[in-house]
C-alpha cells in the first residue's frame, strides 16, 4: 500500500539500507541559557536529515513489544500517584477536560485575567490522535484516561497564579509543536506493528513530563520560588522535547520508507530503524541524566560555599553516634533511649509523632554535664526515622564563633535543609547569584522561612552557649514561625531547644503566643539514675577484668563511690570522669586509694583527681612530661580560637629566633599527654571533652597555672614570633623556601590574626589589678620593643580623608592614652601606647578594614609566605595531579619533604586573607576552591553600564556579571549573544495589543498583561523576604534590593 506523506520529503527516495542514526545525532538541542523552557519548534514536519550507512548496535533490552513499553510507562506513572489522583484520572475524558477548560476560561473572564488558551489546542489535537491510535490498535482505554487526567489536574493547579498558568500553556504549546500529526497515516500502525513502539515512547515521555510537572506545581511556596524553579524545570523539559522530536522524525522517516520499499523488505528495515532509534534515544537520555546530575551537584557545591556552614555540627553528632555504638552489645545499649519511650518520655514521643498539636516547641533543660547533648543526639536520630519529615540540627559551642551566634545556627540549619530539599536547590542557587556577599542573617532567615513550610524537626542543642542577645534571636525566630504555623492550623514544624535552665531563656519561651512543652532533666529522675547505674556497672566489669583480684567488698565499695556526689545528682559526665579515672589507675592499691573517704563529689573535684593522676603517671616517666601537659592545657584554655596540633607543636618549639622542631617538638601526641581531658577532631583540631573542663582550668584558685601568666606568655610568644628572621622584609625567595621547609611559618596564621586579642586580654587583666612579675615585665618590654621597631611604619597614625574618620581616630587615640595611663611609669609604656592606639583605631574602623591584616608590611609578608608554601606543595590542582602521576619516580627525599610539609602545616595551603574568616586558618586543599570562596568576599566583577545600581556591589564571577548585563542591559555592546532566539523587533507604531479597559496599547502582549493587572489590583509577584506583593515583576525585584541594602 502506498502512503502519500506531506511535504517535499515525501517524494524523496530514501535508500532501504539507510538508518536513523545520523538524524538522531542532530536531535540534541544546545543548552539553553535563558528562562524559556526550550527552543520553539516552528515546523511540525522538519526536513529529514540524511540517514547514515553505519548500522547501530541495538540494545537487546529494548527488543520488547509496544504493549510492554506502554505498560511499563503507565505502571511507573501510576505508582507515583495518590489514591485520590488515581481515581480522578481514571474518570477523566477529553470531554471532561474541555468542560473544565471552559470553566477556567469563564472564570478568567470574570476576573479580567483572560489567557490565550488556544496555545494548548495543538497539543490536545496531537494527543487525541495518539489516543485514537492506541484505542484502535492496542484496545487499551486505560492508557487514554492517563493522558487527559494529568492535563486537567495541572491546568486547575496552575490557575491560582497567572505567571504559572501562562508558563504551563507555553509548555503545552511547545509540546504540541513537536508531536506527530498521525491523522494521515494512522492505518500504517496496523500494517507495521514496530511503529507503535515509537508511539509508546512518545506516550511515556508525555507521562514523564506530567509526572515532573505535577511534582513541580504541587511544591510548597511555588509563588515565591516559581522563576528559579521553572528555569530549573526547563532543563528537563528540553530533554523531553528532544526525545519526542526524535521519535516524531523517526516516524515520518519510516512512513517514507514504507512508500518506497516492498512490504517484507520494509518490515525488516523499519524494525531495525525503530530499535536503533529507541536505543540511541535512551542512551541520550542516560547521558542527559548524568549531565543533569553533574549540573545540580555543581550548583549545590556553590550554594554550600555561599552558606558557609561549619562542619563541626556533623562531626559532633557523629561522635555521639560512635559513643552509642560502643554500648551496642552491652547492658548500656539502651542508655538514653527512655527519652523517646512512649511512657517514660511521653512529651518527647508526642512531640515527634505530632500528637501534641498545641506544643510545637519543646524545651529540654538540665544542669551542665547532665547528658543533654547525648539525649539530643538520640532524639535527632529518632526524628530522622520519620520518612515524611525532614530533620535538621545544630550543636552550639560557646568558644567557637562559627557555632555560637544566630547566623551560625541559621547557616548550619540552612546547609542541612539544602541537602534535604534538593527540589528547592534552584531557588537557593538563584538567591546566591543575586546576593551581594556571603550569606547574611537576613538572607538566611528569608530562605529558612521558605524551607520551613514542610513537615520537619529542628533540634538546637546548647542554646545557652550562645551570648544572651544571640540566643534570644534564635528562639524568637523559630517561636514566631511555629506560632504562625499553628495560627494557620498547620503544626508541621516542630522545634526543640536544649540548654541549661536559664532565666532569660525561660522568659523568652514564656512570652505571649509561645506555648512550649518543658522537659526538665531532674537529678532524681529514675531514668537518668538507671542509665548512670548501668554505665557504672559496665565500667565496673572492665575494672574487674583489669584488676582480677578485687574482692566483692571492694567492688561494692567502688560502685557505691561512683554513684555518690554529682552522679547521684544526675551528672552523667561526672560518672564518666570518675570511672575513666579509676580505669587508668596502674595498681589495685592506687584504685582503692582513689575510692577513699575523699572520693570526689563534684565535677571540680573529679577534674582535680584526673589532674593528680596525670601528674603522677607523667612524672613517673619524666617530670618534664607533666610540665608539657600543663603547658598544653593552659594554652588550649587561653587560646583565642581552637588550635591545631601542628600549631601547638610550633609553640612548644619556639626557641630564640626560630622554631626548632628537631630539639623541642613533642614525640608524644596530645591525647597521650592529656587524653582524659581533650580529644582530637578531624584535621588535628584540639578540643576539651566538655566545656566544664576549660571552666575548671580557668578557675581563679587553679593550682596548675594562672591565666594572667598564660596570657602574657602567649602575648610574648605572638609578638616575638612575628619578629623572627623569617618575617624580615629583606628575605629572598630562596631563603623563604628554606624557612618554609623547616616549618618556620606553621604558627603564622594564629599569630598574625590573634596577637591583638592576646594583648587585649593582657591589658584587661592588668587594668583589673593583676600585676605581672618583674621577669614577665622585662620579657614583655623586650617583645613589644622588637615588634614596634620592626613594624613601626605600619603602626603610625594613619591619615584619613573624611573629617568623620579623623574625629573617630582622635577619640580612639584619646581612649588609648586613658587605658595606658596606669603603665606610664613602666619602660614599655611608649611602645604599648603606640601599639594600643593602633589596635583601638583598627577596631573602630569599618568592617572591611577590621577584616584585614592591620599592618601593611605584615600583610605583604604573609602573602609571600603563603605563596611560597603553595608553590612547595604544588602550584594549583593541575600541578598536583602531575605530581601524583610522577609519584613512582619521586626520590625518597622529595616524598619526605612533602610529608614534612604536611606535618608542619596540614594539607590545606590555600587560605583566605580575611582574618575573621574560618578559612583564614582552616584553608582549602585546592586553589580553585579558594578562588571561588574569595570571590564571594570580593565580588570583583562589576557591571560596566554607567549608573547601574548594582555596579558598586559587583558579582562573584564573570559569568554572573555577563548574565546580569544580558538580562538588564541587553542593548549594551558588552551584552554578548542573547540566550533567547533573536526576534524581529516591531516598530513603535505597531502597538497592536490594546487594552479593553482604557485607550492604551502595547507592542508586546506581556506588557499588556502586566498593564491589565493594574486595573484590577491583582499582585501575583511577592517579595521572598517580607511577602509584599507587586503587580509587575520588575517592581518586585527593585523592592527586594532594599532588603539587601538594609542588611549592610
Amino acid at each position: 500500500m502506498q502512503v502519500q506523506n506531506p511535504g517535499k520529503s515525501a517524494n524523496r527516495r530514501i535508500p532501504p539500507h539507510k538508518t536513523v542514526l545520523a538524524s538522531m545525532q542532530t536531535f540534541v538541542s544546545p543548552p539553553s541559557t535563558g528562562g524559556s523552557p526550550s527552543h520553539p519548534e516552528s515546523d511540525p514536519n522538519p526536513r529529514h536529515a540524511p540517514l547514515p550507512t553505519t548500522p547501530a548496535v541495538v540494545d537487546v533490552a529494548i527488543m520488547s513489544t509496544a504493549e510492554e513499553i506502554f505498560d511499563e510507562g503507565l505502571r511507573d506513572f501510576r505508582a507515583r500517584l495518590s489514591g485520590r489522583e488515581y481515581a480522578d484520572f481514571q474518570d477523566t475524558t477529553l470531554s471532561n477536560l474541555k468542560r473544565k477548560m471552559d470553566e477556567i476560561q469563564r472564570q478568567q473572564e470574570l476576573n479580567k485575567s483572560t489567557m490565550n488558551m488556544r496555545r494548548i489546542e495543538r497539543f490536545l489535537e496531537g494527543m487525541n490522535q495518539i489516543s485514537q491510535v492506541v484505542e484502535v490498535f492496542l484496545n487499551a482505554s486505560e492508557i487514554v484516561c492517563f493522558i487527559w487526567g494529568p492535563i486537567k489536574f495541572l491546568l486547575v493547579s496552575a490557575t491560582a497564579h497567572m505567571d504559572t498558568f501562562d508558563s504551563l500553556l507555553d509548555a503545552y504549546k511547545e509540546l504540541g509543536m513537536v508531536l506527530p500529526q498521525l491523522d494521515q497515516y494512522s492505518d500504517m500502525f496496523g500494517q507495521y506493528p514496530e511503529m507503535k513502539k515509537l508511539l509508546a515512547e512518545i506516550y511515556c515521555e508525555i507521562l514523564n513530563f506530567h509526572r515532573k510537572a505535577m511534582r513541580f506545581f504541587n511544591s510548597k511556596g511555588l509563588t515565591k520560588t516559581f522563576r528559579a524553579m521553572w528555569k530549573n524545570f526547563a532543563f528537563e523539559f528540553r530533554d523531553t522535547l528532544r526525545s519526542i522530536r526524535c521519535c516524531r522524525d523517526a516516524l515520518v522517516q519510516q512512513f517514507a520508507i514504507c512508500s518506497t520499499i516492498d512490504g517484507r523488505q520494509s518490515q525488516t528495515q523499519i524494525r531495525i530503524n525503530v530499535e536503533e532509534c529507541l536505543s540511541i534515544n535512551r542512551e541520550l537520555r542516560k547521558k542527559f541524566a548524568i549531565d543533569e546530575e553533574t549540573r545540580k551537584n555543581n550548583e549545590m557545591i556553590k550554594v554550600q560555599e555561599w552558606i558557609g556552614a561549619s562542619n563541626f555540627t556533623k562531626e559532633h553528632h557523629q561522635k555521639f553516634r560512635e559513643q552509642r555504638a560502643e554500648f551496642e552489645d552491652t547492658e548500656c545499649k539502651d542508655t538514653g533511649r527512655w527519652i523517646v519511650d512512649p511512657k517514660k518520655g511521653k512529651y518527647v514521643e508526642d512531640w515527634i509523632k505530632d500528637r501534641s498539636t498545641d506544643h510545637s516547641i519543646l524545651w529540654m533543660n538540665g544542669k551542665k554535664g547532665a547528658g543533654k547533648s547525648f539525649l539530643a543526639s538520640i532524639i535527632i536520630d529518632e526524628c530522622m526515622k520519620e520518612e515524611d519529615a525532614i530533620t535538621s540540627y545544630f550543636y552550639c559551642h560557646e568558644r567557637d564563633p562559627n557555632q555560637n551566634t544566630s547566623l551560625a545556627v541559621f547557616r548550619g540549619l540552612l546547609s542541612q535543609l539544602a541537602q534535604s530539599c534538593p527540589d528547592l536547590a534552584p531557588c537557593l542557587f538563584s538567591k546566591r547569584a543575586a546576593a551581594t556577599m556571603t550569606i547574611t542573617s537576613m538572607e538566611a532567615k528569608g530562605l529558612l522561612e521558605l524551607m520551613l513550610e514542610r513537615r520537619q524537626y529542628i533540634i538546637i542543642d546548647g542554646v545557652d552557649e550562645c551570648e544572651q542577645v544571640e540566643r534570644k534571636q534564635i528562639i524568637q525566630f523559630f517561636a514566631e514561625r511555629t506560632a504562625k504555623s499553628q495560627a494557620q492550623g498547620d503544626s508541621k514544624m516542630r522545634v526543640m531547644f536544649v540548654s541549661q535552665s536559664l532565666m532569660d531563656i525561660r522568659k523568652v519561651l514564656q512570652s505571649p503566643g509561645i506555648n512550649p512543652r518543658i522537659v526538665d532533666l531532674r537529678p532524681d529522675d529514675r531514668c537518668i539514675d538507671g542509665d548512670i547505674s548501668r554505665f557504672v556497672d559496665l565500667r565496673m566489669k572492665e575494672m574487674q577484668k583489669k584488676f582480677r583480684n578485687l574482692t566483692p567488698a571492694e567492688v561494692t565499695r567502688i560502685k557505691k563511690s561512683c554513684k555518690t556526689g554529682d552522679a547521684h545528682e544526675g551528672m552523667f559526665l561526672f560518672a564518666h570522669l570518675v570511672t575513666h579515672n579509676l580505669l587508668q589507675q596502674p595498681t589495685i592499691a592506687d584504685l582503692l586509694r582513689e575510692t577513699d573517704e575523699t572520693f570526689p563529689s563534684s565535677l571540680s573535684q573529679a577534674y582535680a583527681r584526673i589532674m593528680e593522676r596525670m601528674k603522677r603517671e607523667l612524672e613517673k616517666r619524666h617530670e618534664i612530661l607533666w610540665h608539657k601537659a600543663v603547658q598544653l592545657l593552659s594554652w588550649m584554655a587561653c587560646a583565642k580560637r581552637p588550635m591545631k596540633w601542628y600549631e601547638m607543636q610550633a609553640v612548644m618549639s619556639l626557641s630564640g629566633t626560630k622554631i626548632n622542631y628537631r630539639l623541642f617538638s613533642l614525640r608524644e601526641d596530645a591525647t597521650t599527654l592529656c587524653g582524659s581531658l581533650i580529644h582530637t577532631l578531624k584535621g588535628g583540631r584540639l578540643e576539651f571533652i566538655h566545656s566544664t573542663a576549660r571552666d575548671y582550668l580557668l578557675e581563679p584558685d587553679n593550682e596548675y597555672f594562672h591565666s594572667l601568666d598564660v596570657e602574657i606568655e602567649l602575648t610574648n610568644y605572638s609578638l616575638e614570633y612575628l619578629t623572627y628572621d623569617c618575617f624580615a622584609k629583606n628575605v629572598n625567595e630562596t631563603a623563604r623556601e628554606e624557612y618554609a621547609n623547616a616549618g618556620q611559618y606553621s604558627l603564622q596564621d594564629y599569630a598574625v590574626s590573634k596577637w591583638m586579642h592576646h594583648l587585649e586580654a593582657l591589658m584587661h587583666a592588668m587594668k583589673s589589678g593583676c600585676s605581672p612579675s618583674l621577669e614577665q615585665q622585662e620579657r614583655f618590654t623586650g617583645a613589644l620593643n622588637k615588634f614596634t621597631s620592626m613594624y613601626k611604619e605600619g603602626l603610625q597614625r594613619k591619615e584619613f580623608k573624611t573629617q568623620e574618620q579623623k574625629d573617630k581616630q582622635d577619640q580612639n587615640e584619646a581612649e588609648a592614652i586613658r587605658d595606658c595611663a596606669p603603665f606610664e611609669s613602666h619602660r614599655f609604656y611608649k611602645d604599648l601606647l603606640l601599639v594600643w592606639k593602633h589596635v583601638l583605631v583598627h577596631e573602630g574602623a569599618s568592617w572591611d578594614i577590621r577584616n584585614k591584616v592591620n599592618i601593611p608590611d605584615l600583610l605583604d609578608i604573609l602573602k609571600k609566605n603563603r605563596k611560597t608554601l603553595q608553590k612547595l606543595w604544588g602550584e594549583g590542582e593541575g600541578e598536583r595531579e602531575k605530581q601524583r602521576e610522577k609519584s613512582r619516580s619521586r626520590t625518597y627525599r622529595e616524598e619526605a619533604e612533602e610529608s614534612q610539609l604536611e606535618e608542619y602545616y596540614g594539607n590545606k595551603f590555600f587560605k583566605c586573607d580575611r582574618v575573621t574568616c574560618d578559612h583564614f586558618w582552616e584553608g582549602f586543599e585546592k586553589e580553585t576552591e579558594l578562588k571561588s570562596h574569595t570571590n564571594r568576599h570580593d565580588r570583583p566583577f562589576h557591571c560596566v553600564v554607567e549608573n547601574c545600581s548594582l555596579s558598586r556591589f559587583g558579582f562573584p564571577s564573570s559569568k554572573d556579571c555577563d548574565r546580569h548585563i544580558r538580562t538588564y542591559h541587553p542593548d549594551h555592546p558588552d551584552a554578548g549573544p542573547s540566550p533567547f532566539p533573536q526576534l524581529n523587533r516591531r516598530k513603535v507604531g505597531e502597538a497592536k495589543f490594546g487594552c479593553k479597559h482604557c485607550d492604551k496599547s502595547f507592542t508586546r502582549h506581556i506588557n499588556l498583561k502586566s498593564h491589565v493587572l493594574s486595573h484590577f489590583g491583582e499582585k501575583p509577584f511577592s517579595c521572598g523576604t517580607c511577602g509584599k506583593c507587586f503587580t509587575r515583576i520588575n517592581d518586585c525585584r527593585r523592592h527586594e534590593k532594599i532588603h539587601t541594602r538594609r542588611v549592610r
